[in-house]
């Protein structure tokens, strides 16, 4: 009984002890992350506090053996960038012994850790006789995590606490010190921890091209405009201290001409920073020969030093940095093509914004590549338009037709020139003609043709007309949606309206012929002007040498007589 009774104080006293000792550690503590900045396009700084908030600071004072901390941040954030990460000189409150060190190995190491979200590990330094942690203001401060990046930063940290040590993350833990037991007790407390960060991005922008347009065949202009996204925009405004632009465009739209590059408009006046169309000095904008060919414009300081920039707007559009205006002394031809351009390969010119940052006085490289819009409609100058079409009269084999010009001998023609042809392109709204075009169609049935850039996104039927064949349309309207176009009636019957068409070989198509007098039929009175001829023993390029030999005679009537048996004409909408 005795033995039960001791053993029942012994246990008390222990109990006692242990209670007593572990009296001496704090009960509560605040740990933060706050005073985050976006000091310059590259580096982001933010503070670690940690406080003793228990209730008598000096009976329970917060000793501080390890702190050892995880935290997480959005990949996108690193845009693709490679992270250092240290602490700022003199920023930390610890002892000499247990400031973190930015080493990748040892204690105390800090590092980014690329995983997806990114985490940055802060690993202990343990000391016994550790820190004192102050129960006043914010407590005290663990150190001022400093992160460089080798590219600007994108958008919004998300920096938050990590607790869990799944997915190779790394855990927050706070250490304090038992002078009682001489040990250390792992005092961890979630809820304790707590996120003030506050950058969204201080240099939020959004530059896009726009508003493209023609104002004549040799001259063509687009804007750029720069906004200020940043939500917060009145403790962040974007001073924009340089702006220099590249950008890349088709070198076909040059159409072999000399381009000539002009500033039209600019809201950047009042502070001395609008480019000039010169080829010398800062603020020069120059057409750049080589391919794909280039527009520079590069930088202008403001007038009075960085300090002096233009304030980008936040509203609208924003602030129109230039009309850039192309004066070519030939005509433009297809799609200008127009991109920003970012590198420095093959002589090209990289776009870069430069802000003011007024806390180190000095200017900041912002660029940010995904916040660079490209809204241009890119519409062709001119729509380069193929079109295959065969002529049943002069149709030989092979998908081939005679060389009727040659062999008549018209001047200036080959072997390998078909037939002159007439083309209308037909409104399908309006059905009216907006535009008649008189091409050579080759042995092979293929022309190409140039369109004006005013039927561009309209849609037309494509009417065909020969000296003495039936005028043919498209089964449907094209629509001239791109700088390149064709249509092919050789397919198919249907591809003309009405599948008006005569197989001439297997698959393979042509547009009736015999229509001499091109009064839309194939009949008697076309047989009249042929048989006077073939009377006269007529020759050389007439229309009544049907078959396109370059004589009228037997030949020319039998296709004639076949196509006013069926009662050949005309189909149109």
């Amino acid at each position: 009984m005795k033995n039960i009774i001791l053993k029942i104080k012994l246990l008390v006293i222990v109990a006692f002890a242990v209670l007593t000792a572990n009296a001496q550690l704090p009960t509560a503590y605040q740990c933060v992350i706050m005073n985050d900045s976006l000091v310059a396009a590259n580096v982001y700084e933010f503070d670690i506090y940690l406080k003793n908030t228990s209730t008598n600071t000096s009976s329970t004072p917060f000793v501080l053996s390890q702190f050892q901390a995880g935290f997480s941040l959005s990949a996108a954030f690193r845009n693709s960038g490679t992270i250092n990460v240290s602490v700022v000189s003199g920023s930390s409150g610890l002892l000499a012994g247990q400031i973190p060190t930015p080493t990748n190995s040892g204690s105390g190491r800090a590092f980014w850790e690329l995983t997806d979200p990114n985490y940055i590990r802060i690993t202990p330094k343990i000391l016994a006789n550790g820190t004192v942690i102050s129960g006043t203001g914010f407590g005290t401060r663990v150190a001022r995590f400093r992160l460089t990046n080798t590219n600007n930063f994108s958008g919004t940290p998300n920096l938050a606490w990590n607790f869990s040590a799944a997915n190779q993350a790394y855990p927050t833990k706070i250490f304090a010190y038992n002078a009682a037991t001489s040990q250390q007790i792992d005092i961890t407390n979630q809820s304790a921890h707590l996120n003030q960060s506050v950058v969204v991005s201080r240099f939020s922008y959004i530059a896009k091209m726009v508003q493209d347009t023609f104002i004549s065949d040799s001259i063509y202009e687009f804007k750029v405009y720069i906004k200020n996204t940043n939500p917060n925009i009145n403790n962040f405004p974007i001073i924009m201290s340089q702006f220099q632009g590249g950008f890349s465009v088709s070198n076909n739209f040059r159409n072999g001409g000399n381009v000539t590059v002009f500033i039209s408009s600019s809201e950047l006046t009042t502070s001395g920073q609008t480019p000039v169309a010169v080829n010398s000095g800062s603020g020069r904008t120059y057409w750049e020969l080589v391919s794909p060919n280039y527009i520079r414009l590069t930088p202008k300081s403001p007038t009075g030093g960085y300090a002096n920039g233009k304030v980008l707007a936040t509203t609208g559009d924003g602030t129109l940095i230039a009309t850039i205006r192309l004066v070519n002394n030939k005509k433009f031809v297809g799609v200008p093509s127009i991109n920003w351009n970012f590198s420095t390969s093959n002589q090209a010119y990289p776009t870069k914004i430069f802000a003011y940052n007024s806390a180190s006085q000095l200017q900041s490289d912002i660029t940010n590549q995904s916040s660079h819009l490209n809204q241009l409609s890119n519409s062709p100058a001119t729509i380069k338009f193929d079109l295959s079409v065969l002529l049943q009269g002069i149709f030989t084999s092979n998908r081939t037709m005679t060389p009727a010009l040659f062999n008549s001998a018209v001047s200036n023609y080959t072997e390998n020139d078909a037939d002159l042809i007439s083309v209308d392109f037909v409104n399908s709204l309006t059905n009216e003609v907006e535009l008649t075009l008189s091409p050579t169609l080759s042995i092979t049935g293929l022309t190409s043709m140039t369109l004006p850039r005013t039927m561009y996104n309209n849609q037309y039927y494509v009417v065909v007309k020969h000296r003495n064949s039936i005028e043919t349309w498209s089964a449907n309207p094209v629509h001239m949606n791109a700088a390149s176009k064709s249509y092919d009636f050789t397919i198919s019957a249907e591809s003309a309206y009405g599948d008006n068409q005569v197989m001439v070989e297997d698959d393979v198509f042509a547009i009736y012929g015999g229509d001499i007098n091109q009064d839309g039929f194939v009949d008697g009175n076309d047989f009249i002007d042929v048989d006077n001829d073939n009377t006269n023993f007529a020759s050389g390029y007439l229309v009544t040498d049907a078959n396109g030999d370059g004589f009228v005679d037997g030949n020319d009537f039998i296709m004639i007589d076949n196509n006013n048996t069926l009662f050949i004409g005309v189909t149109k909408p």
